[in-house]
């Protein structure tokens, strides 16, 4: 027994004891005002309150201590996990020179990408949905994980996406140039009921330096585009006649075409002159 009070004993002056020098390093932590005494006073404070942790963090960090605020970034990250302030917080810390507060936040996003890419993956296995693959898509495509990206497109265009069409058309023109390939999934496109991909193709003739040939082709896609209705194709064409061509009256087919369909404006670029001296005859302009 006299060992268990004498026990009790030390437990108890050695917890007075802690609470006194508790106490004293309080005090004197509160008596510096500078800014390495509030970061010193906001590290205390992680383990007895969050509040006047959070509180004295700030003002070291308004006094020039970026960690003060990248120690604050860490806290909203891995602890109360609120990510508009975590972001807030690993800013502020960069801009004071900080620059590992910039690699978490890089870190984070990457974290949050791979899951995104996994939990996105887990819903397609799950559901088979244009929407989930189209979202992953997406993903690879921001990431430049062509690869990836392509295989995924494979598998709508075999459901006959006409949205993955265009996109893998895109791939071969911008990303990897292949013609023949960009030319074969834009008409794939827009045989499958996508005039857009028309519209690509006349897009793409009209904008090319080496104009042998391209021209016509131009014209022939936008001419399919406009049979169903494609208005800015008749604003193209109309523009490529008034500009390029300088052939005004079908530059007048063409854009009074497309304000007739609901783009106003078009007009202005046919000179005054030549439009107050004609009448617009529906039947001529309708016919091709």
């Amino acid at each position: 027994m006299g060992d268990l009070k004498r026990m009790k004993f030390y437990y108890r002056l050695a917890f007075q004891k802690e609470i006194k020098d508790h106490h004293e390093l309080l005090g004197n932590l509160k008596k510096d005002e500078s800014p390495q005494g509030y970061f010193r006073l906001a590290f205390y404070y992680e383990k007895y309150d969050i509040t006047k942790m959070i509180e004295n963090y700030q003002i070291a960090g308004q006094k020039g201590i970026p960690q003060a605020f990248y120690n604050l970034g860490k806290y909203y990250q891995y602890i109360d996990k609120k990510e508009y302030e975590m972001k807030k917080y690993y800013l502020l810390a960069y801009k004071l020179g900080f620059k590992v507060a910039m690699r978490s936040l890089c870190e984070y996003k990457e974290t949050l990408l791979k899951l995104e890419i996994e939990h996105c993956k887990n819903l397609y296995l799950k559901s088979h949905s244009k929407k989930d693959l189209s979202k992953l898509i997406y993903i690879y495509q921001n990431e430049s994980n062509y690869p990836e990206m392509i295989k995924y497109l494979n598998l709508l265009i075999q459901q006959k996406d006409t949205e993955a069409m265009k996109k893998m058309a895109w791939y071969y023109q911008y990303i990897s140039p292949d013609y023949e390939k960009m030319l074969e999934y834009y008409l794939m496109a827009a045989r499958s009921g996508d005039i857009d991909g028309y519209y690509q193709l006349g897009l793409y003739n009209e904008y090319q330096t080496d104009r042998v040939g391209k021209v016509e082709r131009m014209k022939n896609f936008y001419l399919n585009c406009i049979r169903k209705g494609h208005v800015w194709s008749m604003v193209n064409l109309g523009l490529f006649y008034r500009y390029v061509e300088n052939n005004f009256k079908r530059a007048e087919k063409y854009l009074k075409m497309a304000e007739d369909n609901g783009k106003e404006g078009w007009l202005r670029h046919l000179s005054t002159e030549y439009w107050d001296e004609k009448e617009y005859n529906r039947e001529e302009y309708d016919s091709y």
